[in-house]
């Protein structure tokens, strides 16, 4: 899981949430700079929300891996 490569003693929500913020802000930046592409707000938001749903549920998964 990232949160634990990047963090491994401490997973919180919010630094999921601020790292799936900065990866899709990055992303959408950088399309700005190819010929054809936008940058849209709803797709960082909606990054935004998978990262965090993702981090939760590879959570559950570790959690339950552990027992």
């Amino acid at each position: 899981m990232a949160g634990r490569f990047f963090w491994p003693s401490r997973w919180n929500w919010w630094r999921m949430l601020l790292l799936g913020a900065a990866a899709s802000t990055f992303i959408e930046v950088t399309q700005l700079v190819i010929a054809g592409r936008v940058m849209a707000l709803s797709e960082v938001i909606a990054n935004m929300a998978g990262a965090l749903i993702g981090s939760v549920v590879a959570r559950q998964v570790y959690r339950g891996s552990e027992h």
